[in-house]
Order: C-alpha cells, then structure tokens, then sequence
C-alpha cells in the first residue's frame, strides 16, 4: 500500500470525529453518538480490511513456508534412512571381504567356522548379546535320515562352542527344521530379540541351516527398522556363508579319515615336510609322535570290527582334545595307517613333546568303552617320540626315528612313552 492511503487511513478517525464535531455545533444535531458509534464501525472496518490486505502475502508466505519445511523434513528423513541402508550395505559387503581373506588364509575347517561367526557377530552387533549357530545335514547319522541336522558350532557370550558342546548347548528347534524341509527362511521376534533361521546352500546344494537370535534395542518403530534394514541382505549373506562353509568342507573331505575324522596319511606327509622344511630353515625344533593301540588285532577279534572301529574313535578323540589348535604351533594329529596314529608338533622340543604324549597315554588309559553288547573294553597305548636333530636331515629318518621309539615301548610291556637316542 502506497504511503498516502496509509496517511490517509491514519487520519481517518481524527477527520471523521471533526465532521461529528462539526456536524453538532452547525447542524445543530444534538446527540451525535450514534454518528460516532457508526463513524467508529466504518474506522475498524477500514483498519481490519488494511490489517487483512497487508498481511495476506506474508500469511500466504508462511503457509508456503511451513510447505517447505515438512518438505525438508520429509528429505531429512528419507536422505538419513538411505544413509543407514547405504552403512548395513557396506557392513555386509565388508563382513563378506573379511570372511574372503580368512578363506585365503587357512583351510582348517573349525578355524574358519570360528571366523566365520565371529565375523557375523560383530556384523549384527557384536556385543555378546547375540547367538549364531550352523547345522549342517548328516545324511549317515539317525538311521540314514536324509534330513538330519547337527550343530556344528555355536558363538554365545563371545565364545566359540563346537559339535557336542555346542550340540549340549543348543536345544531342540522345530523351526530350524522346517527351515531345512521347505528351503525357505523364517523370521520371529518378541518383545526385545529377534529369530533369524536360513537356509545355506551353495551350487543347488542345501548344505545346512544358519541361526541368528539378537537382542532388539529401542522401541516398536526402532526395532521394526531395523530389522526391515536386515532382512533384505541376510538371505545373500547366508550364500557367501554357505560357499565359505563348503570350500573347506571339499578341502577337508580331501584329507580327512572318515573314520577317525584326524587327517590323513598322504596330508600326513605333505604337512610333515612342509613342517621339516620350515624348522630348518628357522633353526627351530620339531617334534614326531607315533602311536600305536595296544593289542588291537585282539579287541577286534574278541569283540568285533565295530568294537575296533569305536577304539579307534575314542582314541582319535582323545588325541583332538589334548593337543593345542590354534597359533603358529598348533598340533595336528593323523591317521597313519590302521591303529597306527601319529601326532606333529611344530616348535615344540623333545621335552615338550614328552608331555604331550604322557597326557595323551594317560587320557586314553582312563577312559572305558563300552560295546554294544554292553562289554566294557579296557584300551591303552604305546607312543614313541623323535626330535628333529642334526643327525636327521629329511621328514622320512624322523618317521623312522618315532617308529623306532614305538617298536621300544611296546616290546619293553606297552602303554609306555619311549624315545630313542
């Protein structure tokens, strides 16, 4: 509005009030009120109308906005949930890449497994909250059930659980089988955790079942995100899973014994060279163990094959849970040949080696096994040990020098620890 019509509106009043004046003193009207109440009515409806004109583009300018910044808002939103999608993509594509290095670098089969729920651990939080278990099929075990499923390992509370432990700690989840049974993925939740079951399969091959429970912080909306953020990237995930699962699977086939599940002669004798080669090189000790089941042609003739076979077993377990997995100086035991087993022991001296194999021949001798006739079987064994020294210059006088040393322990009585100079 120009400057003289807002004069103009300013003086309205005054001059209107002077004609009431005016009007009273020469026209003589005596009561002038109602001309000033009708003078007062014309006056408002003049300021209201400026008020409205005035102000209508700046009304129209906040409506515009108040537009603006919901507008805003809304993209504030929509950019921070592309910002989070984008973080859990990335999160996925580097648990992957972590899971690729580990596969490049090891192929024991419970070294991996381990890695491989650490890694999904510390993708779904990491905070010691969370369960992840594998199962994979076992089409030998349950009367050739083709079904059956056995808990391969476990990580609770930040810890690595494997086959029966992880079998005890597990409990029994129909869920986990119609997982298997339809090759579809389930998901629950509850108030604060969240069920994750898929399945894992890799080349058209159902291998086993994945199982992920969290713990869901927040309220309704912000669980409920969450969990709409995870799902469309953990069926993809369970595939890289299932390949990195079956690459050592295949590996460990490979040199595995079916029986005793200890590796076997042919990776005994590629590992023991590579293992020779390297302590010479380094000027760093190595140590042989070869054992031997006492009186073994006897228990399979008394009790039967089967009863042979469960010695064989028993002791192969025997040899797993006493020896160190881990580290640079891992121990790892193998099937030499019928009752015959043998244990290599990188960096670790000829008295260091004595420990091992008295731990080992005491374990065997306390446990009792018990056929399937219900005869209790009483096994021991015989070890014989060898130091690499420089008396032995290749990975066969050392196998001759721990055969040397088992032949000693049993023709001095058996369930003895011999070595030979």
């Amino acid at each position: 509005m120009k400057p003289v019509y807002k004069l103009l509106l300013f003086l309205a009043l005054p001059l209107l009030s002077m004609i009431a004046f005016l009007l009273r003193r020469y026209a003589m009207v005596e009561n002038v009120l109602p001309i000033l109440s009708v003078i007062t009515a014309i006056y408002s409806a003049i300021v209201i109308t400026y008020f409205v004109v005035i102000n209508r583009g700046r009304w129209e300018e906040w409506d515009r906005m108040k537009g603006r910044l919901k507008l805003l808002e809304l993209s504030a939103r929509q950019s921070a949930q592309q910002q989070l999608e984008l973080q859990t993509k990335v999160d996925f594509l580097s648990a992957e890449r972590e899971i690729a290095l580990v596969l490049n670098e090891n192929v024991a089969f419970r070294t991996i497994l381990e890695k491989v729920l650490e890694i999904t651990a510390d993708l779904f939080g990491g905070k010691g909250r969370e369960e992840i278990a594998i199962y994979f099929r076992d089409s030998e075990h349950g009367n050739g059930a083709p079904k059956h499923l056995v808990p391969r390992a476990i990580r609770k509370n930040g810890k690595t659980f494997f086959d029966s432990e992880a079998e005890t700690i597990l409990a029994q989840d129909p869920l986990v089988y119609a997982v298997l049974e339809h090759a579809r993925s389930i998901y629950t939740a509850d108030e604060d955790r969240l069920n994750i079951i898929v399945p894992l399969a890799a080349d058209r091959e159902l291998l086993g079942v994945l199982k992920i429970a969290l713990s869901l912080d927040g309220d309704r909306e912000e669980r409920t995100d969450r969990m709409n953020r995870l799902t469309p990237h953990i069926e993809e995930f369970a595939k890289f899973i299932a390949l990195a699962v079956k690459t050592p699977d295949l590996y460990t086939r490979a040199v595995e014994d079916g029986l005793t599940k200890l590796a076997t002669k042919r990776h005994f004798l590629t590992q023991l060279t590579t293992y020779f080669d390297s302590a010479k090189r380094y000027s760093e000790p190595l140590s042989l163990i070869m054992l031997d089941i006492d009186h073994f042609k006897k228990i399979n003739d008394t009790y039967g094959h089967l009863a042979g076979d469960a010695v064989l077993k028993t002791v192969a377990d025997v040899i797993r849970k006493n020896i160190r997995h881990t580290g640079d100086t891992a121990y790892s035991g193998y099937r030499y040949g019928g009752e015959e087993l043998t244990v290599i022991l990188p960096k670790a001296p000829l008295a260091k080696a004595m420990d091992v194999a008295e731990r080992l021949r005491r374990a065997v001798e306390e446990k009792k096994i018990t056929t399937l006739d219900g005869d209790h079987i009483k096994v021991t064994i015989s070890l014989g040990i060898a130091e690499m020294n420089g008396d032995i210059h290749g990975p066969q006088q050392l196998i001759a020098r721990a055969d040397e040393a088992l032949y000693k322990a049993k023709e001095s009585g058996r369930n003895k620890v011999c070595t030979v100079n």
